[in-house]
């Protein structure tokens, strides 16, 4: 009776051994796909901004998974954007490799639709594959809006300018006639003495100005009347050279007028005589007078002589 119960305890025995190990077998590729599938890094706040027309800003926050068994560090994750019914690797991809925690932002260009944008991370591996391709992705849909143009400006026809109704300007007075001319009241003055300058055919009102000549002396300054005529007594300077000079009568319009004029020695004041003319009867006075004298001298010595 014991042998069969023996080896009843025997098989069961063996039949739990079994078991064992087929349940192990059974839970081991269970937990080995479990770690394979702990992603390299977290990826969190992946978000698309897209207030600018035909353009995205896709930013997320990133860190090393610490609680993974990761091989050393870098570690790298991919950015998709790409159209919503296109696959990922037809769109624009983004190769990213981080070492420590941080935050991603960057722009995309897009012509107006509808995308999605996706965060590709890595999972655990435990062969010497030569890398694998992501396998765990965080995904946002977003839509891009097109540029508004701006409106062109509406065309205005310009009003007419109005014809001036204010008379056209007349010429101005201040023309100088062609042919201006001028006089002097004398040809020849004495050294201090005075002289009068006319002129007619200046410009109405026309700056005028009177010198004399070679030394330039400026002897008047003024104007000429609304007819353009000039009437204006000057004086020649006490210590002009005596001899030829020239009066000029110098228009700020017209030009300038030339006219001749002597000047002689000053006249003594008593007499109203030239004073060099005066010097030359006072020597021939004193002349005639030595000579009167010599005469009479003459007489005196001969009737001596005679008697």
């Amino acid at each position: 009776m014991t042998r069969p119960w023996r080896r009843f305890r025997r098989t069961s025995s063996v039949a739990a051994a079994v078991f064992a190990v087929v349940g192990a077998l059974a839970i081991a590729p269970q937990a080995a796909s479990a770690a394979e599938d702990v992603p390299q890094v977290i990826v969190s706040n992946l978000a698309v901004d897209t207030t600018t027309p035909e353009a995205a800003t896709v930013t997320f926050d990133y860190a090393p998974n610490v609680s993974a068994e990761a091989p050393t560090r870098p570690y790298s994750l991919r950015v998709y954007v790409y159209p919503s019914n296109a696959n990922r690797e037809e769109g624009t991809i983004d190769f990213v490799t981080i070492s420590s925690a941080g935050s991603y932002s960057k722009a995309f260009t897009l012509a107006p639709g509808s995308y999605n944008a996706s965060v590709g991370v890595y999972r655990i591996e435990n062969c010497e594959c030569g890398g694998p391709e992501p396998t765990m992705f965080t995904t946002v849909p977003f839509t891009v809006t097109a540029v508004t143009p701006t409106p062109e400006p509406t065309p205005t026809t310009p009003e007419p300018t109005p014809e001036p109704t204010t008379p056209a300007p007349q010429p101005s007075e201040t023309t100088a006639p062609a042919t201006p001319t001028a006089s002097l009241s004398a040809t020849s003055v004495p050294a201090g003495g005075g002289v009068t300058v006319t002129a007619t055919g200046l410009a109405s009102n026309e700056p005028v100005e009177l010198w004399i000549h070679s030394t330039p002396i400026q002897l008047w300054t003024g104007t000429a009347d609304g007819s353009g005529a000039l009437t204006q007594a000057i004086t020649i300077p006490a210590d002009l050279p005596l001899g030829a000079h020239q009066v000029e009568v110098r228009g700020a319009a017209s030009g300038s007028l030339w006219l001749n004029i002597s000047v002689r020695g000053a006249e003594l004041a008593a007499t109203g005589v030239d004073g060099s003319v005066g010097a030359g009867l006072g020597i021939g006075a004193a002349t005639l007078l030595l000579a009167g004298a010599a005469v009479l001298l003459l007489a005196k010595h001969r009737r001596r002589e005679a008697a």
